[in-house]
Formats: C-alpha cells, sequence, structure tokens
C-alpha cells in the first residue's frame, strides 16, 4: 500500500489506480495487513485514504498529490520512529 501511494507520488504509476481504487486494494489487503501491524494499517488508513484519496473527487490532481505526499510522509516517518 506504501508502495502504491509512493508510485503516485512520483508519477510513476497509474493515478486513476490510487484516486479512484487505493481504498479497494486497501480492503482487499486489510485482514493480511492487520496481521502484519495493526498500528501501521491504522495510521495508513486514516491518513492515506481519509485524509488522502477520498479527496481524489473534491482536489485537482496536482494539490491532492501534494495532500498524498504530506500525508505519506507523515506514515513513513511514524513507521521509521516505531522500528
Amino acid at each position: 500500500m506504501l508502495n502504491m501511494a509512493k508510485e503516485y507520488i512520483d508519477g510513476t504509476g497509474n493515478p486513476f489506480d490510487f484516486e479512484y481504487d487505493y481504498g479497494y486494494h486497501f480492503e482487499k489487503r486489510y485482514k493480511a495487513m492487520l496481521r502484519e501491524d495493526r498500528k501501521l494499517t491504522d495510521l495508513i488508513y486514516d491518513c492515506l485514504i481519509a485524509q488522502g484519496s477520498d479527496h481524489a473527487q473534491d482536489e485537482d490532481r496536482k494539490q491532492l498529490k501534494k495532500r498524498i505526499k504530506k500525508q505519506y510522509d507523515y506514515v513513513i516517518s511514524v513507521r521509521d520512529a516505531h522500528l
């Protein structure tokens, strides 16, 4: 999930996959992600979906990428601080 967000920020992934399907991909992987790291899973949901991709309809792509980068950087900083 983090790789998909990073590809969106970098412009290497299909923007439509992130903007419209990120939540779907998260839902498909949710149970496995919970087993791996519940706190990180919750953080990804809160930051990259609720405060991120859910805004795809409300913002233009440039604004959304800026939002996702900020949220992604936050998730990475929290993840790295707890390793």
